[in-house]
């Protein structure tokens, strides 16, 4: 798992309010001229170029400072000259921080035409450096665009090959060079070996007495024709011409709200962008491996002429700052775009849940599977193996929380928690596992156990010592100063009343140690609530101000990660992998009851004075108050958020686009202004994505739609280019340069022309035709002038939308870029896998329809008769025990197909319930399944019937129990009794060893 904290999203949200709470938010008014503007969400800004304001440079900057001293009608003039230099990279890139992401990724694949890129963290990095030494810069307000110093160009691996096995050979190496080429074919040595190589020419200058000669580089060799392809549009040019990069490079502030690397103190993020005017080979037969390369500009233009002489010189040595390989895929091969059509596909007609595969299974162990488990091995405390079922936090269904009525929250022992399936035989031990989990946790972590430890203590010398005050002042052995202090003006009262007292008026009161319980508790509840409050005795929220106790906020932190599922480790969120395959998507709930197990283990630690541990009760009091109280009553008048729902996406899209956004927008407007759609989104492995939500999809709820969509700067580049039919199109897009914020094409006046009148702006080339070719078949490059020419003749016609005469950077990554992949789910019905008929009414012959899972059970009337069934269609598409499947109480969803029943109760003497008399007499219930709409095959399991108990007998003798249950009719069942909580329970039970009947 990461380290970063799971709630670093909360945390700032709830800061920026507070920040603008009290206008130190720094956005839009702040006088910094140099700041980008904080962009809305969903909105983009490109600029040609970003360059700093000092570039770096060879030659050292000088500053020359006077000053006039004025003393006495004396003067003196003060100088000083300071040099400094301006450090950036120049022969290599760190990696990790320099490179945010590239596309393709490193070791997947794409179709050849795409037009490889790079996006860089740093948004001044590729205008940093000037490519030639001689370079003058445009005055200053005037400038459109600016060569960068950096370039991106995709090889295939063969043409970097070099043959270091011929003779003689191809390039000399020096004797101290041992040439061996990585995986996209550089070679790594240092600056005085490169200059020592022979049969080559390079950029770096000859005489430069800033360059380390023992600095090591990457160097890639060209064959000089590609080079000259690359630099040069004439053959007459006498040196390398640069300008088609300017036009490749980019920066791009973007909105970054709804991404997994949100920034800690911004929604926005500004990246740098290098585009390849390079596609990959283009007339395949079969996947073909390819090599991109960061390469320097500087020095092409100031140390190699053209045209380079062959015969002399067999290799261009070129700087590679940065390179990766990918596998270029001949058309009709599958890409990106096909990946996430079929994620969409996978999905239809709901949500794809985290469970396993269902094929093959019994019922019994289907109910078990549908719900979430896996079976695993399990040793016992004797040492014996055997198996168990598993489920860790994330459920394919709504888990009720508390699972029962009587359902433990308190426990000293994880084996509290274990549930024994009796129809199995085999027990569950998700929430021993639990509870066992987050004690390990807590022992683990040194500073939490230690301010647990300091917390206890605490809070028990507190609540003991108020005890011991209060019971002082009950008995007048003991009195506080306050209490002093007001009694000084009643003593003379007292003096002066003395004589009136009689001996035996006033007795000792002999209960009052029947009270030391209740004063025990109060003195503890207060001691608590100024522990969990901050200094201005508020409760402390971690976003209000310091706390009385420093132990209650690291401790409140922790539990609330844990909430988060921070470093939980991997296997118990997915305990079997075939949960999440590759290219799946898995929605799920989180269980409540495996959360508060959780942190009912981990707070078990550290007891040391209390065998009932009261304390540990009192801390979770404290954890609750937190959890239900609003964060602030004016800018965040709610509780905190906690997650409830999420998913887990497994694909290639995450580690194509680690910045993948995701949407899941309020239906309400106020709470959308408040509240944060995500509340936690994380790539917890290289392919894989955890997202949290705090509210669940149901019908007329908050959460209707999650939309999936590819992040502005990551979106990729390509150049439709047919090498069958040798062709090359684009379609011009719409750009608005008039009417500012413009997000489309809808509204004006004339849309865009292309080819032949073609709307949208459709442009064709194909290879041979008269008009200026875009791109060149021999070096597969685009002939970026032919480009912005034909793309300037379709928009400047429109003079009212589209005011410009200059082809940039800007408008050239617009043109280039695919359209943006959005992968939308609606909102559907989870169903859950167990089911519960509750009747009302036993006199009624008509069955309730089923409710939903969301709706909850109507439990006010204590004087009503419960009929439980439990059924399950042939076909295996629902229907088991939820969790818990100990206890047959537990209610949900029934799907489309449940059969109901018609049902009656009487007396067996006169026909009817009859109510007042003396007389025992035994009750029938006639129960048959309706006929109307049930469906032809299903499988009877399980029929409850609950009847309330009365008031509770005080003789001392027991009286009769009767006969028991028994069967009327229908001996394809047993009826066993079993006794719960206010209600005698007959189970109706098939007689049969496959422990359901068909048809019944």
């Amino acid at each position: 798992m990461l380290d970063r904290p799971a709630r670093q999203r909360i945390h700032r949200h709830i800061r920026t309010k507070f920040l603008l709470k009290k206008g130190a938010n720094g956005g839009a008014n702040d006088d910094d001229g140099d700041r980008l503007p904080e962009l809305p969400p969903g909105q983009m800004q490109l600029h040609s170029f970003y360059a700093p304001a000092l570039l770096s440079s060879p030659i050292p900057y000088k500053i020359d400072v006077t000053q006039v001293i004025e003393a006495d009608s004396q003067q003196k003039l003060l100088k000083s000259t300071q040099t400094f230099e301006v450090v950036a990279p120049r022969f290599t890139l760190d990696a990790t921080t320099q490179i945010h992401s590239q596309y393709p990724p490193n070791g997947h694949a794409d179709y050849g035409t795409i037009l490889p890129h790079v996006v860089l963290t740093d948004p001044h990095l590729p205008w940093e450096r000037q490519p030639s030494v001689n370079a003058v810069p445009t005055e200053a307000g005037k400038e459109r665009n600016r060569t960068p110093w950096l370039a991106l160009v995709v090889f295939e691996t063969s043409e970097l090959q070099l043959p270091l096995a011929t003779t003689p050979p191809l390039i000399t190496f020096p004797s101290d060079v041992t040439p061996k080429q990585s995986s996209t074919m550089s070679i790594n040595m240092t600056i005085s070996q490169l200059r020592a190589t022979q049969d080559i020419v390079h950029p770096l200058p000859a005489n430069d007495s800033t360059i380390d000669p023992s600095t090591k580089l990457d160097v890639i060799f060209l064959d000089p024709n590609l080079f000259t392809a690359l630099v040069s549009s004439s053959p007459a040019s006498s040196k390398p011409n640069l300008d088609r990069y300017q036009h490749l490079a980019h920066s791009r502030n973007v909105n970054t709200k709804y991404t997994a690397s949100s920034g800690l103190s911004s929604d926005n993020g500004t990246f740098s962008i290098v585009v390849s005017h390079r596609t990959g080979p283009l007339s395949l037969d079969k996947p073909t491996s390819c090599a991109v390369h960061l390469l320097s500009l500087e020095g092409w233009e100031d140390n190699i002429t053209l045209p380079i002489n062959s015969t002399a010189v067999s290799r261009v040595a070129v700087i590679s700052l940065y390179s990766w390989n990918y596998t270029c895929l001949p058309p009709q091969s599958i890409n990106f775009h096909q990946l996430m059509v079929n994620l969409g596909d996978e999905a239809k007609g709901g949500y794809g849940l985290l469970r396993n595969s269902m094929d093959r299974a019994s019922p019994l162990i289907k109910d078990r599977l549908n719900d979430g488990y896996t079976l695993l091995r399990y040793r016992l405390a004797s040492g014996d193996e055997t198996i168990a079922f598993m489920r860790g936090p994330l459920t394919p269904t709504l888990v009720p929380c508390p699972l029962t009525p009587t359902w433990p929250t308190h426990s000293f022992f994880s084996t509290d928690l274990q549930i024994l399936d009796t129809k199995l035989g085999v027990m569950d031990i998700t929430y021993s596992a639990a509870w066992q989990l987050g004690r390990t946790l807590a022992i683990a972590d040194q500073a939490f156990s230690a301010a647990l430890m300091r917390l206890r203590s605490s809070l028990h010398s507190a609540a003991q010592k108020a005890v011991k005050n209060e019971i002082g002042l009950r008995l007048g052995t003991y009195k506080g100063k306050m209490d002093n202090f007001e009694a000084l003006q009643h003593a003379v009262e007292g003096l002066k009343g003395l004589h009136n007292d009689t001996i035996g008026k006033n007795g000792p009161d002999h209960l009052r140690r029947w009270y030391r319980p209740l004063a025990q508790a109060s003195s503890g509840n207060e001691s608590s609530g100024k522990t969990c409050s901050t200094r201005s005795q508020t409760l402390f929220n971690e976003h209000n101000g310091p706390p009385n106790s420093s132990d209650w906020s690291l401790i409140l932190t922790w539990l609330l990660d844990k909430l988060y599922l921070h470093n939980i480790p991997a296997h118990y969120l997915i305990p079997d992998p075939a949960f999440l395959g590759k290219e799946s998507l898995r929605f799920f709930y989180i269980d409540r009851n495996w959360t508060d197990a959780l942190i009912d283990g981990a707070l078990s630690i550290a007891n040391h004075m209390d065998p009932d541990d009261q304390v540990r009760t009192q801390i979770k009091e404290m954890l609750k108050t937190y959890l239900s109280t609003p964060i602030d009553p004016q800018i965040a008048n709610y509780p905190p958020q906690l997650p409830v729902y999420g998913f887990l996406l497994r694909s290639a899209i995450v580690t194509a686009w680690p910045d993948l956004e995701v949407h899941a927008p309020w239906t309400d407007a106020a709470a959308q202004a408040r509240r944060l759609e995500v509340i936690r989104l994380e790539n917890i492995a290289k392919d894989t994505m955890l997202c949290l939500l705090d509210r669940a999809p149901q019908p007329g709820g908050q959460l209707q739609s999650i939309r999936l969509s590819q992040p502005a700067h990551q979106q990729y580049f390509e150049l439709d280019v047919d090498a069958h039919e040798e062709r090359a199109a684009m379609e011009v897009k719409f750009i608005d340069t008039i009417n500012k914020g413009a997000t489309s094409q809808t509204g004006t006046a004339v849309p865009l022309k292309g080819d032949a009148g073609k709307p949208g702006g459709y442009l064709e080339w194909k290879k041979g035709d008269d008009k200026p070719q875009v791109f060149n078949w021999d070096s597969r490059t685009v002939v970026l002038p032919s480009l912005e020419k034909a793309i300037l003749d379709v928009l400047m016609p429109y003079d009212t939308i589209f005011k410009d005469d200059t082809m940039t950077a800007a408008y050239m990554g617009v043109q280039l870029n695919s359209p943006m992949l959005n992968l939308i789910f609606g909102n559907g019905e989870v169903r859950s896998s167990s089911a519960e008929i509750r009747v009302e009414h036993p006199a009624s012959s008509v069955s309730p329809a089923l409710s939903d899972t969301s709706g909850g059970v109507n439990q006010d009337s204590a004087n009503r008769e419960y009929l439980e069934s439990k059924t399950s269609s042939k076909d295996g598409s629902l229907i088991g025990p939820a969790a818990g499947h100990n206890n047959g109480s537990l209610s949900s969803s029934l799907g489309a197909t449940a059969i109901q029943f018609d049902y009656q109760c009487f007396d067996s003497l006169t026909g009817s319930l009859s109510v007042g008399q003396n007389s025992p007499k035994d009750l029938v219930f006639h129960i048959t399944p309706r006929q109307a709409g049930a469906p032809t095959d299903w499988l009877f399991l399980e029929a409850k019937i609950k009847i309330p108990r009365g008031e509770q007998a005080t003789d001392l003798i027991l009286p009769y129990a009767g006969t028991g249950a028994r069967m009327i009719s229908n001996q394809r069942f047993n009826v066993k009794i079993e006794h719960e909580s206010n209600y005698l329970v007959c189970r109706i039970l098939p007689r049969s060893t496959r422990v359901w009947v068909f048809n019944a």
